[in-house]
C-alpha cells in the first residue's frame, strides 16, 4: 500500500514538473501579453498583463504584445505586415464587434518589431505619425534589450493615442477644464480692462476741446525746412534648402494599409 502511495506521489510530481517545463518553454500566455520567447519574468509578465488589460478596457481598444521566434518561419509569410495579420487573427485578438486592437509583434531571431492596428478606431489612433513615434521610442529600449520597460512604454503610448482618437472621458474632462480656465481668464481680463478704462475716463473729463490743432503743440509749430536723405540699402538673404517631396515625416518606416489593417515596423 505504501509503495502504491509513493508511486502515485512520484507520478504527480513528474506531471507537475513536466507542466512547469512546458509552460517555461511556451512562455507566458495571457489575454493581452503572449510572451512565447520568455523575454519577461513571471512577475513582469503578470504586471504587464494587468497594465494592458486596464488600458484596453479604458480606451475600448485591445493593446496586445506577442513575441515570436521568427515571423517568416512561424507564419509562412514573407512580409511582416502579412505575418502580423496572421498572428492577430490566429490568436483571436481584438475588442468589440469590430475586433479593435493594437498589436506589437516582436520577432526575436531577426530582431524586428511590427506595430499592427485593426479596426477604424485603432487605425485612427495609430496613424503613420503615431506609429513612427512609437517605433522610434521603443527602439531606444529594445536596442539595449530592456524588454519590460520598453513594453510598458508601448502600452502607455498606445493607450494615450487610442484615448485621444476615441475621446475618452479622461481626455474630455481635461478639455472641459482647459476651456473653463480660458473663459475665466478672459472674464477677469475684461473686468480689469473695464475698471482701468473707467478710471482714465474720469481723469479726462476736465480736458476741453480746442478749436485749432496748433494749440495742442507746446509753443506752436514752426516748420521752415524739410529734407529727405537716402542713406543706403540693406539686403538680407536666407538659404532655403530644396523641398524633397519623396521624404515623409517621421522615422521613414514603411507604413502599410490594406482594408481593416495598417501598421509599420523596423529592426532593433
Amino acid at each position: 500500500m505504501k509503495k502504491r502511495i509513493i508511486c502515485l506521489l512520484m507520478a504527480v510530481l513528474l506531471i507537475m514538473t513536466l507542466s512547469v517545463t512546458a509552460f517555461a518553454d511556451g512562455g507566458y500566455t495571457g489575454d493581452y501579453v503572449r510572451d512565447y520567447n520568455n523575454l519577461l519574468t513571471q512577475k513582469q509578465a503578470e504586471s504587464l498583463e494587468a497594465m494592458a488589460k486596464k488600458a484596453s478596457e479604458k480606451v475600448g481598444c485591445g493593446i496586445y504584445l506577442v513575441t515570436v521566434d521568427n515571423y517568416r518561419e512561424d507564419t509562412g509569410n514573407s512580409t511582416d505586415f502579412e505575418a502580423a495579420q496572421v498572428i492577430y487573427e490566429s490568436n483571436s485578438l481584438g475588442i468589440g464587434e469590430n475586433k479593435e486592437g493594437i498589436m506589437l509583434m516582436m520577432s526575436m531571431d531577426d530582431r524586428h518589431m511590427y506595430l499592427l492596428a485593426h479596426g477604424k478606431a485603432a487605425q485612427a489612433a495609430m496613424n503613420k505619425e503615431h506609429t513612427d513615434n512609437v517605433i522610434d521610442r521603443l527602439h531606444d529600449y529594445f536596442s539595449e534589450d530592456d524588454w519590460y520597460n520598453g513594453f510598458c512604454k508601448y502600452v502607455d503610448m498606445a493607450e494615450s493615442y487610442a484615448g485621444m482618437a476615441a475621446g475618452s472621458p479622461f481626455n474630455s474632462h481635461k478639455v472641459v477644464v482647459i476651456l473653463l480656465g480660458v473663459v475665466l481668464c478672459l472674464l477677469i481680463g475684461a473686468v480689469i480692462a473695464l475698471i482701468v478704462t473707467l478710471i482714465l475716463k474720469q481723469q479726462l473729463k476736465s480736458v476741453a476741446v480746442k478749436a485749432e490743432a496748433s494749440n495742442y503743440v507746446d509753443g506752436g509749430l514752426n516748420l521752415s525746412f524739410r529734407n529727405d536723405v537716402f542713406s543706403h540699402t540693406t539686403v538680407s538673404r536666407v538659404y532655403s534648402p530644396p523641398n524633397d517631396n519623396n521624404n515623409d515625416s517621421g522615422s521613414g518606416i514603411d507604413f502599410d494599409c490594406d482594408g481593416d489593417y495598417s501598421g509599420g515596423g523596423n529592426d532593433f
